[in-house]
């Protein structure tokens, strides 16, 4: 289930007001009204990474972007698919972002499931990303409650609370 749930996942490279950023994201499953599932490639990241349709327009996927090895730090055998995405969605306030790729992204690549059940505080949670641009890593923990981020970006020196999220302890 890891290794599905894995080649799921992809680095994202896109641009926004002139800069290039990276971040991570995960290709997820659908199902139509009759509950057959279809082969639609929807992507989920952040908004904090994608968070209008000019940037969702530019980005490049980057599939299997990891570690052909433990330990190794060789430059992995990754694919990648351009021309960018549609944006269906995007929400500041639950830092979320829904798109639609653009092109199909290469065989092999999975699409993986979700679930809406709410995270209760000591669930054990896993997390596939490209922390800081890096080869895929895994990172385990437990949720531990829900709490609001203090955005001092966008309303600097008043730390405006924003968004529920879950935090978790990893």
């Amino acid at each position: 289930d890891l290794l599905n749930a894995s080649a799921s996942v992809a680095q994202i490279v896109f641009t926004d007001a002139g800069n290039t950023y990276l971040c991570t994201g995960s290709l997820v499953n659908s199902r139509d009204a009759s509950g057959v599932s279809q082969q639609i490639p929807y992507f989920v990241t952040a908004n904090h990474c994608v968070g209008n349709s000019t940037a969702a327009g530019t980005v490049n996927f980057y599939w299997n972007f990891q570690a052909a090895a433990c330990d190794s730090q060789a430059v992995p055998n990754y694919q990648v698919t351009a021309g960018g995405a549609s944006l269906l969605y995007t929400s500041y306030d639950i830092d979320l972002t829904f798109l639609r790729m653009n092109n199909s992204p290469p065989p092999g690549v999975f699409l993986a499931g979700w679930d809406a059940t709410p995270v209760f505080p000591g669930t054990s949670v896993v997390s596939l990303h490209h922390p800081s641009g890096d080869l895929k890593k895994i990172t385990a923990g437990q949720s531990v409650d829900f709490a609001h981020d203090f955005d001092d970006l966008q309303n600097p020196g008043t730390y405006v609370p924003q968004g529920m999220y879950l935090r978790a302890s990893w």
